[in-house]
C-alpha cells in the first residue's frame, strides 16, 4: 500500500477499534453508573496515551502547545465528554446496534459543519450523505 493511501488503512483501523470500543463499553457499563463508566474509560485512555507519549519521547512537546491549539483541544475535549456521557447513558438503556446507527449521524453533522470551516464540498458527498440518511431511516423503520 502506497503512502498516499495509508489514510484509508488508518480509517478502517480506526473504525474497527471504535467498534470494539462500543462492544467493550456496552459490557463495561452494564453494572456501573454511566457517568462513572465514562470517567474510568477516559482516565484509562489518558494513562495509555500518556505512556505512549513518554515511550515515544514526545512529552517535551507538551510545553510547546500554542494557545489557539490549546483552546481548540479544550473545546474538543468538552464536546467529546458531552458525546461520551450521552453515548454511555444510551448504552445503559438501549441496544448497541441501535445506538451505533444513530451515532453514524456524526458523519452528516461533520460534513455539514466542515463546510463552514472551509472544507471543499463535493456533490458526490451530498449523495453519500443522502444514502447514509436513507439507510438510517430504513433501519429505524424496521
Amino acid at each position: 500500500m502506497g503512502d498516499e493511501h495509508i489514510w484509508i488503512f488508518l480509517g478502517v483501523t480506526s473504525a474497527f477499534f471504535a467498534a470494539l470500543v462500543g462492544i467493550f463499553n456496552k459490557l463495561g457499563v452494564a453494572h456501573l453508573d454511566s457517568t462513572l463508566a465514562v470517567m474510568i474509560y477516559t482516565f484509562l485512555t489518558f494513562l495509555y496515551l500518556l505512556l505512549i507519549t513518554i515511550f515515544n519521547k514526545k512529552i517535551y512537546l507538551l510545553w510547546h502547545i500554542d494557545s489557539q491549539s490549546l483552546c481548540y483541544l479544550f473545546l474538543s475535549g468538552l464536546c467529546g465528554a458531552c458525546s461520551w456521557l450521552a453515548y454511555f447513558f444510551a448504552l445503559k438503556i438501549a441496544p448497541i446496534s441501535r445506538i451505533s446507527i444513530i451515532d453514524r449521524l456524526t458523519m452528516i453533522f461533520l460534513v455539514l459543519l466542515s463546510i463552514g470551516f472551509g472544507e471543499r464540498f463535493y456533490w458526490k458527498t451530498l449523495i453519500d450523505l443522502l444514502i447514509i440518511m436513507i439507510g438510517i431511516i430504513f433501519i429505524f423503520l424496521n
